[in-house]
């Protein structure tokens, strides 16, 4: 640290991240709406599983609870699946709130 390089001093400090780093998504659990109807919970558990374990799906009508194993997998599906076509419909994905009386 402090070396010079071709007439530079280098300096390497810790990064620190920006406050504004805030990935959209915290938690495992993703809220799918407008799902379309012709859908089966075996169509929705295929078509997010390459992002990662599923852990539970609870499906309703056109909207649908899913939950992953780890934050990273809930992260990559919500970045590649919002907004996304699913049986002809675009389907909306966001984090969902918490559950009565649990917190984050």
């Amino acid at each position: 640290n402090g070396y010079n390089l071709n007439g530079t001093r280098i300096v390497v400090e810790e990064a620190r991240p920006k406050d504004d780093a805030k990935l959209p998504i915290s938690g495992t659990r993703l809220y799918i709406g407008k799902i379309p109807t012709m859908m089966k919970k075996h169509d929705l558990i295929q078509a997010f599983a390459p992002f990662g374990d599923v852990v539970e799906l609870n499906m309703k009508d056109d909207f649908a609870f899913l939950e992953y194993s780890n934050v990273a997998s809930a992260y990559k599906a919500y970045q590649e699946m919002n907004g996304a076509k699913l049986g002809g419909s675009r389907i909306v994905v966001q984090e969902a709130k918490p559950k009565a009386g649990e917190r984050r």
